[in-house]
Formats: structure tokens, sequence, C-alpha cells
């Protein structure tokens, strides 16, 4: 097996902002945890983890990255969410663990602010030091009158001037759809105070807006140059199975980099993806992530004053509601939904028999519209 060409730091990292993503993708099924596998010697070894939670409202409100070490999960970032009525988010914090005095510690903290349309118009990034919190960078985003995106501006917070620079930029041309035709980057040049052009990206796409190809070209000697490119294959369902990415080669010509496999659930939600790398003209694998998701919109009742006891159980548990309900319904579901018991809570405490359940994972479910969820265990 060949040396992975991808740093531990670029995994977690990868993994991180993947995993986010996902958590954010406004739905109540969302990543709760993904593993990524490392390819060593033939099989997949614990690479890193990420572990999402969410809030009643099915808002994310933590992502914790593990990695794997001395055969065991070790902390290493977390990111907090502070998230508005609206499911937006409003601020969020990432922490790095420290294992000498074996506790968090703050490190980067951003606050941002929309338009009437929910988009992001500005994030404000701040670093933490000196006991304090110091700004360090800001990006703004402008949006035409159809709300497709046209312009980012990344600026950097001189401390020195107490004045933000610019630093670099994206100009966004799209499609009469709405989809992005091209990217421009640019950085700022402080000595000539203009913009420079520096990379761009192009985009095409298949007749169900899906994007089929993403070459990205930069300039040398003011000319553009191809660099690299991406290249997705879909299914029938139009779901994402295949992407590969390739590099610009002399004498011209494109060679292969990296290959993404994707294994999609039957409800459409990607359930395992697998990197490879090319080498000596075969595919090898590098890395693998498995997600595991909230299917019904599971929370951590802890948070929401509900409590379920005992839990593991034998023959009954009984649920707790911090205030009286009045007809709420309540059932029993699988992890894959199907349900097997059902019934109303007829009080602030109500005792449900599991004797009926075979031993295993379920969720009660509380409310028509699975407002709260609980994990119990059927001994």
């Amino acid at each position: 097996m060949m040396k992975s060409n991808i740093s531990k730091t670029g995994i977690l990292s990868l993994l991180l902002a993947v995993c986010l993503t996902m958590g954010h993708d406004g739905s109540a099924q969302k990543v709760h945890i993904a593993l990524t596998e490392s390819s060593y010697v033939g099989n997949w070894v614990n690479s890193a983890q990420t572990t999402n939670t969410y809030d009643t409202n099915y808002f994310q409100t933590n992502g914790l990255l593990r990695s794997w070490a001395a055969n065991a999960w070790l902390n290493n970032i977390q990111t907090n969410y502070s998230n508005n009525r609206d499911g937006t988010v409003n601020s969020s914090i990432i922490q790095v663990w420290d294992p000498g005095i074996n506790n968090w510690q703050d490190s980067q903290r951003s606050v941002y602010s929309y338009n009437t349309n929910g988009q992001v118009t500005n994030e404000l990034s701040a670093t933490w030091a000196l006991e304090n919190w110091r700004n360090s960078s800001r990006m703004m985003y402008n949006y035409d009158l159809s709300s497709h995106l046209t312009l980012s501006n990344y600026q950097t917070w001189d401390l020195l001037t107490s004045v933000w620079i610019n630093a670099r930029q994206s100009v966004y041309i799209n499609n009469p759809n709405g989809t992005v035709k091209e990217v421009n980057v640019r950085y700022w040049n402080p000595t000539s105070g203009t913009w420079e052009n520096y990379e761009k990206t192009l985009y095409t796409y298949n007749a169900s807006d899906k994007v089929l190809t993403t070459t990205i070209q930069r300039t040398v000697s003011g000319a553009w140059v191809n660099h690299s490119r991406d290249a997705n294959t879909y299914d029938g369902n139009g779901n994402l199975i295949s992407a590969i990415t390739q590099s610009w080669s002399k004498p011209g010509s494109w060679k292969n980099d990296m290959r993404y496999n994707y294994t999609n659930n039957s409800d459409n939600r990607i359930a395992q993806t697998v990197s490879q790398s090319w080498n000596n003209g075969s595919w090898e694998n590098e890395l693998q992530s498995t997600f595991t998701y909230n299917l019904l919109g599971i929370v951590d009742y802890s948070m929401t004053g509900f409590s379920v006891y005992p839990n593991p159980a034998q023959n009954f548990v009984t649920v707790t509601v911090p205030t009286q309900p009045v007809d709420t319904d309540y059932f029993i579901a699988d992890q894959t939904g199907r349900s097997f018991l059902n019934g109303t809570l007829n009080g602030r405490q109500t005792a449900i028999d599991v004797n009926p359940l075979d031993s295993g994972i379920y969720y009660i479910h509380i409310g028509n519209q699975k407002e709260y969820s609980v994990k119990i265990i059927k001994e």
C-alpha cells in the first residue's frame, strides 16, 4: 500500500467540514455520526469520528471531532453553535482539546449576519488570545435581485492599524437558472492597490442541474492554464456515485489523482464514501467514511426536560414530562422507523409496558410530529 498523500490534519478538517455541512442541511434527517477509516495493509482501521448533536428543533448545537490513537477515541476539535429562531446559525465557537489540562480551549469564534432571505451577508471571525476575542477576518457576501450570490470578499484585520485589509475576493457568474457558471478568485495587491486574477473555476451541468465537471484554471504569465478538474457520475435517481479528480500535466493531458465512490441509502442520502488514490495505473484505497443519521429527528432528551427510566429496561419504562400533557400521543419504533407500540401520556408520569418488545434499541417518539424522541434499550 502506498503512503497516503492526505495528512492527518487534512483528514480531520475535511471530515469536520463535510459532516457539519450535512448536519446543517435543513432537514430532520441529519448526520449523527460519521466514522472515517484509513486503509492499512488491506484493512480499514479507525482514523477519525465526528458526532453531531441537535436540539429539540433539530438545529445543530455541537459537532465533535475525535481522532483514533492508542486504541481509543481522543478529543480533537469541537464546534458549538448558537442558532437563531429560524435555524440559521447566529454564532459558532471552535474549541481545541488541550490534553495537558484535560479541557477544551477556545480557538475561533464566528458571528453571522443575514439578509431578509436568510442568506449570509457577513461572517465575522475572531481568535482567542490573551483571554480576549480579537478580530481576525471577515467575509462579506453580495447577491443579485434573484438572490444569487455574485461576490464574496475576504478581509483580514490589521492589529497595528485596527483596520480591515482586502485579501481575497470571489466573483460569481451565474447561469440564467441560478446555477454557477464561473467563479473568479482574485487576490489583493497592496502595492498596486488592485485585484489580480489568480484562479477561476468553470462548471458544467447535466439536464437535472447536477454538476458534471468542475475545471480549475490558474494564471501563468497572464494566461489561464488548466490546473485540475473533477468529473462526477450520478445514478438514475440523481445521486452522486463517483467523482474523479485529475490534475493537468505536461505535455497537455489530464492525470488521475483521486477517486471518490459513494454508496447511497434507499432514501437517497449518502451512506458511505470511499476515497482512492491513483498509483501505478490502478486505484488504491485511502479513506472510508460511513454515515449514521438521526433517521427520525432523534434528539437528546436531557435537553428537553423529558426523562425515561429505567434505561435499559426489562418490563416497564416511565416517561416523565415537565408539564401536564394534554392528549399527547406517543409511539415506540425501532431504528428503521417501524412502529410497535403506541398510546397517550396520561399525566406527568406515564408507565409504558415494553414486555412485548424484543431486545434491542428503540425510540419513544412523543407528539404527533415527533416533537421529542428518546432512545431506549430493551433488555
